[in-house]
This record gives C-alpha cells, sequence and structure tokens, in this order.
C-alpha cells in the first residue's frame, strides 16, 4: 500500500475534485445537446466518501461511494467519474 503525507494527499484530492468537475462539465454539456437534460453536477470528498451532488431537469441527486487514495494511485483521476458515469 502507497502512504502520501497528508500535504501530498490534500494536492491529490484536489486535482481529483477539479477533474472530476470539469468532467461532469463536459458531461452535462453533451447531454444538454444530445438528449435535452439540463443539469450539472460537483463533487466533494467528506468523511471517507466522495460524493458527486447533481441536479437533472429540477431533480436533485446524490451519488456516494467510500473514498480511499489508493483507489486514484492505481486507477487514475477518473476512476469515481467512470463509476458514476456507469451507476449515476
Amino acid at each position: 500500500m502507497i502512504k502520501l503525507s497528508e500535504k501530498k494527499l490534500k494536492i491529490l484530492e484536489e486535482q481529483l475534485i477539479q477533474h472530476v468537475n470539469i468532467k461532469l462539465i463536459s458531461w452535462y454539456k453533451n447531454a444538454k445537446r444530445d438528449y435535452g437534460v439540463i443539469g450539472e453536477g460537483k463533487a466533494s470528498i467528506k468523511e471517507g466518501r466522495f460524493i458527486i451532488d447533481y441536479i437533472e431537469d429540477g431533480v436533485e441527486k446524490n451519488w456516494e461511494i467510500c473514498h480511499y487514495p489508493e483507489y486514484i494511485i492505481e486507477q487514475g483521476l477518473n476512476y469515481y467519474y467512470d463509476v458514476w458515469e456507469e451507476q449515476g
């Protein structure tokens, strides 16, 4: 198991959130163009959970998964987004 310093972990998590938020902007831009779905989403990390709060056509939704930094180190920044895309 790879251990990160608190500083490196914080930087990784900030990069992860920024990356996923950019992916969500693109997702909803395409969803509007292709399917007429109006939406937006925002990623966050709270209490060991990776969270995407999102709204689609006025309906608020929430998606969560346990957050383990090792997932991101091993799978890359797209990991949580890819899982959300399949399950959300």
